[in-house]
């Protein structure tokens, strides 16, 4: 009998799909779920490859990557090679019988770019069979069963566009990781790879200038003026002077004086501003891992993830999107439908909307949508806190997309105090509008100031008040995705990863939702923004993006967008030579200083003397206190193989005239060591030499003087 296999790119889809088309027979292969299901005379094979089934290398010499020649890792295109695992074993055992292929992936270029990379391995053992196009922007049954019932054709271009982005982020990669760490490596072998990217370096740059800012500023004083003045109703009310701030202390004294001579405030005129504060715009992933961050305070990566879950429950549509438009005649009062009869709290703005209707429209020629509700939460799911919030965040969202603006009218009262002039403004809010929907939108309902034209009012108080300028404070998890989205930041579904990889490699650190650089990633910035400031630029990933897109469209092809990719490559690559010998002593210096733990100086060069770990021949792990300029200089002592290690800067040892360490094991009394002389409890001075007392070191007592041990 013959067979139709659909492979998808998630394990959820399949078991959707499957159930989509009817009962199943579920068995394994390779620990892997196949889902049978027969249709008249057709057997239908489902099964997830979970992704990618390929990466990128360089297959035609393993030791490219990490080779010396710059021009050959650019001129040498990257190759897919596949996977190991049990994804291609599985696609060998189904597909024997099948008369055709269906690609069932999210409608993306990803998804495109999976399809593509199932042919090519059918076509390597042999298979030649018509392959079809199952795009899909959600798990909803409805739309799984339109897209089956009507198959497309996989798109080359939209596959090579990513592929585009993918070779040359890996390229750049490679090329500047090569480069960087070499610089260390001739000075420390054992440094592993100094990773650059195109998007987490200038993320880390951007938390880098930040932090400079904040150095940097300088609080300047400014007074101001506030007048109190009691309106005929009994209402106090703050007016401030129609200039603003004042930066001269004279000046705003000489005003309140002038001001206290007065005992009346005159209404002049009152402007009435109306203002319509749009309802918020479609979601994309950064926007929701910004809102999140902001509003629930979960980090990027943690978003993404509980809004995978969503996505494999059927409650959302794909969530790895940078869509922020919806199709041309795309039904957005479908969704509603989900919450009609619901008396919880999106009832009553969803009738509303479906009796009235929505100004919203679709304006984009893509399929592909931003982020929205397609099914709702069970019961049972909504007991886990955070799954809950997420999904609440993104209902709440959509339905007040949807809705009518918030409507202020803001009231500018001019007031004149003798000679000066003085503003009072007050906001009213005649329309809630979407506001009511989203409730993380705060805000405050003032009340209109009854105030007539000539009313004389009294003047009960004028002073001044010193301020200083607010200091900028650190990135937060949500200003930072904020601008990045603004800026059109590369694939944004991808950022929280290299927020991540930064955290990973301790160039940045989140604390309270705040993202600061850690010392070692401070001091690693800093010398690539005086070296080679385009490495903090995200100009370079979006030159890659626009490239990707031209392909496309089909404005280039695949070789000349990586052609124009590699020159740009090039060049910065040729910027980094030209500052390499600056650049490799400094670097050096940064990473040894800060990775290792620095004890001491090295009694022949003077170098830093750091712990460095080891392997004896019998492959057991064992410490030395080395060197930092190795291998210019190989002097180097023993240590205790366990226990943490801190310096003593104020002892001495008297045997070797090194430093001394206190060395913390769990099992054991601290106890102190020389470097060069071994442990003091052994020590055949240590009746010359005073020094701590095991039970002093234990409670802290004041260290001894410098020439004692």
């Amino acid at each position: 009998m013959e067979s139709v296999v659909i492979f998808t790119d998630n394990r959820a889809a399949a078991g959707w799909i499957a159930k989509m088309l009817g009962t199943y027979y579920k068995y394994k292969v390779g620990g892997l779920n196949i889902y049978e299901i027969k249709i008249g005379d057709m057997i239908y094979k489902v099964a997830s490859v979970d992704g990618h089934i390929t990466k990128l290398n360089y297959t035609d010499d393993p030791k490219r990557q990490s080779g010396t020649d710059i021009a050959e890792l650019l001129s040498a295109k990257p190759v897919k090679t596949k996977k190991y695992g049990t994804i291609i074993p599985m696609i060998r055992a189904i597909i024997p019988g099948a008369r055709s292929i269906v690609v069932a992936t999210g409608n993306s270029w990803d998804g495109e770019n999976i399809g593509f990379e199932i042919v090519d391995v059918l076509k390597q053992h042999g298979f030649n069979m018509p392959v079809q196009r199952m795009r899909y922007s959600s798990l909803d049954m409805a739309e799984l069963k339109r897209s089956f019932e009507s198959l497309e054709v996989l798109d080359p271009r939209l596959s090579e566009a990513m592929d585009v982005m993918n070779i040359l982020d890996f390229q750049y990669g490679i090329v500047m990781t090569r480069m960087f760490s070499s610089m260390v490596k001739k000075n420390r072998k054992n440094m592993g790879q100094l990773s650059i990217g195109s998007c987490q370096t200038p993320i880390c740059g951007m938390i880098y200038e930040r932090e400079k800012e904040i150095e940097k500023y300088e609080s300047t004083p400014y007074w101001m003026v506030v007048a109190k003045i009691r309106t005929e109703n009994g209402t106090v009310i703050s007016a401030e002077p129609m200039d603003g701030v004042i930066h001269d202390r004279a000046l705003a004294n000489q005003m309140c004086r002038r001001g206290r001579d007065e005992q009346k405030a005159v209404v002049q005129y009152t402007n009435i501003e109306r203002i319509e504060v749009a309802p918020p715009e479609p979601m994309s992933a950064s926007v929701l891992m910004a809102e999140c961050a902001q509003n629930l305070g979960l980090l990027p990566g943690e978003t993404m993830r509980i809004a995978e879950q969503l996505y494999s429950k059927r409650c959302i549509s794909y969530p790895k999107t940078d869509e922020r438009a919806y199709p041309i005649g795309f039904d957005f009062l479908t969704p509603l439908n989900l919450w009609e009869n619901d008396h919880h709290s999106y009832g009553k703005y969803v009738q509303d909307i479906l009796e009235f209707g929505t100004k919203r429209v679709g304006d984009s020629t893509k399929t592909v949508t931003p982020i929205h509700p397609v099914g709702t939460l069970k019961f049972k799911e909504t007991k886990n806190e955070a799954l809950g919030s997420v999904y609440d965040l993104i209902s709440r969202h959509y339905i007040s997309s949807l809705m009518e603006p918030m409507v202020i009218n803001r009231y500018n009262t001019h007031i004149s105090i003798g000679a000066e002039g003085f503003l009072f403004f007050s906001d009213e809010i005649v329309e809630t509008g979407w506001t009511e929907a989203y409730p993380w939108c705060c805000v405050e309902n003032g009340s209109k100031v009854e105030v007539n034209v000539g009313d004389e009012l009294v003047l009960e108080e004028i002073h001044m008040k010193k301020h200083t300028g607010k200091i900028p404070k650190p990135f937060s998890n949500h200003e930072l995705f904020s601008i990045l989205d603004e800026q059109g930041i590369g694939i944004d579904a991808t950022l929280h990863l290299h927020i991540e990889k930064n955290v990973e490699r301790k160039y940045i650190e989140i604390e309270k939702n705040r993202l600061r650089t850690t010392p070692l990633g401070y001091s690693f910035i800093e010398c690539l923004s005086q070296y080679v400031p385009s490495l903090l630029s995200f100009q370079n990933r979006m030159f890659f993006t626009k490239l990707a897109h031209d392909v496309a469209n089909g404005n280039k092809t695949i070789d000349e967008a990586l052609d124009q990719g590699q020159k740009i490559i090039k060049m910065i690559a040729d910027a980094v030579s030209i500052n390499e010998h600056e650049m490799e002593a400094r670097i050096s210096e940064i990473f040894i200083d800060q990775t290792f733990k620095v004890i001491g100086k090295c009694p022949d060069c003077g170098g830093s003397q750091i712990v460095r770990p080891y392997e004896n021949k019998e492959g057991k792990e064992k410490r030395i206190a080395g060197c930092g300029n190795y291998p210019k200089c190989s002097k180097a002592f023993t240590l205790p193989a366990k226990g943490n290690i801190e310096p003593v800067p104020e002892y001495k040892c008297k045997v070797s005239n090194g430093a001394v360490v206190n060395v913390t094991d769990g099992n054991k009394k601290p106890y102190l060591w020389g470097i060069g002389g071994g442990p003091c409890f052994a020590c055949t001075l240590k009746k010359e030499c005073v020094y701590r007392m095991e039970s002093e070191i234990q409670n802290n007592i004041q260290a001894i003087p410098l020439e004692t041990c």
